[in-house]
């Protein structure tokens, strides 16, 4: 085991690595050599396939009790991989990484060799007025709006007219501007892979989408609405997931993500899978995606999508018997979740 790692896997297991996408995922360690890090405590093996081993696979190591694998690999920049994941059962299935910072364009799947983007920011001067702000006590004026079909040319070339976050920089700041709000909140813009889903069914909990753009392309967007003096908020979902097998959906072969009891894992109502917001190491990664976001990407804000979902057990339909262990009605799990993610955000961000 590397020098410092067992510490952090430590603290991923107990639900207290807030900032677990700095280990977690691929990370360039020195030029053409790559981490890989990934979390599978059922699986029998992992291995990375991509295009730097022609997707033949290069296994990583198991890291003693924690349930995570490691493994450092020759890869260069912008390149695709995957994990194939050999469950305890012994049937293999290649999966995105969870910690992916960028994906290739749907219909692909499969993540970019890209690390954490990193920009030279000019917002200094609207971070420092952030500071100040009053939230509770001054007007908020937010735009809402899908990026996916604000001005949309669905004639315009094989990607369906997409705007860029260029497009965006120049076109909806403006605009926005103009009509004298305050802010704007996006839809969900993390990956995902279907346009019906608005961004609701989320794939990549690290990664702006890349209909848009690169990661690197957003965090210039987010850089120019603030020096233009606009906010930006974004909805986030915790509560559920997507369920494509090549994604988060038993990911090494049993329920990792999501609860393993069928009844509560399944999300009826949308279709999806329902986190156990109650597992430690998927409380780490809820909230250091959301730490991401607000921290890496200067985001102003995260609206939490489907809140009901996560406090109501008798929420989602076939569910109106369901009941705590106490007979009521509360999810304790869900509750418990939201309390310390409010904790851990407004600690650090206040404002």
């Amino acid at each position: 085991m590397i020098q410092g790692l067992k510490d952090w896997l430590y603290l991923f297991n107990s639900g207290q690595d807030f900032q677990s996408y700095n280990r977690f995922g691929a990370h360039e360690v020195s030029p053409g050599k790559w981490s890989f890090l990934v979390w599978a405590p059922h699986a029998q093996q992992i291995k990375v396939v991509g295009d730097f081993n022609d997707w033949r696979g290069s296994p990583l190591t198991r890291q003693g009790e924690t349930g995570c694998w490691y493994g450092e690999l020759a890869a260069q920049k912008g390149q695709l991989y995957k994990y194939k994941v050999v469950g305890p059962d012994g049937a293999t299935h290649e999966k995105i990484d969870p910690y992916g910072f960028g994906f290739e364009r749907k219909p692909g799947s499969a993540a970019r060799l890209l690390d954490i983007p990193r920009i030279k920011w000019h917002d200094d001067s609207w971070l420092s007025k952030r500071s100040k702000w009053r939230p509770y006590a001054e007007p908020l004026a937010i735009y809402e709006v899908h990026l996916g079909s604000f001005i949309r040319d669905t004639h315009a070339g094989p990607d369906g007219g997409y705007m860029t976050y260029q497009d965006a920089i120049d076109k909806l700041i403006p605009y926005v501007k103009e009509l004298g709000y305050t802010h704007i909140e996006f839809l969900p813009l993390m990956e995902h892979p279907l346009d019906a889903s608005w961004g609701y069914q989320l794939m990549g909990y690290f990664a702006p989408t890349s209909r848009f753009g690169d990661p690197a392309d957003f965090l210039r967007f987010v850089d120019a609405a603030h020096v233009a003096g606009l906010g930006i908020i974004m909805d986030w979902v915790p509560g559920h997931f997507i369920k494509n097998t090549d994604m988060l959906a038993q990911f090494d072969g049993t329920p990792t993500f999501e609860y393993t009891d069928p009844h509560r894992a399944e999300n009826v109502r949308w279709g999806t899978w329902n986190f156990d917001l109650g597992k430690a190491q998927v409380q780490s990664f809820l909230i250091s995606s959301a730490m991401y976001w607000l921290d890496h990407c200067h985001l102003d804000g995260l609206r939490v999508d489907a809140v009901s979902n996560m406090l109501y057990m008798d929420y989602d339909a076939g569910k109106e018997n369901d009941r705590n262990r106490f007979g009521g009605r509360d999810n304790l799990e869900g509750i418990a979740f939201l309390k310390q993610l409010n904790t851990k955000v407004f600690a650090k961000h206040p404002r």
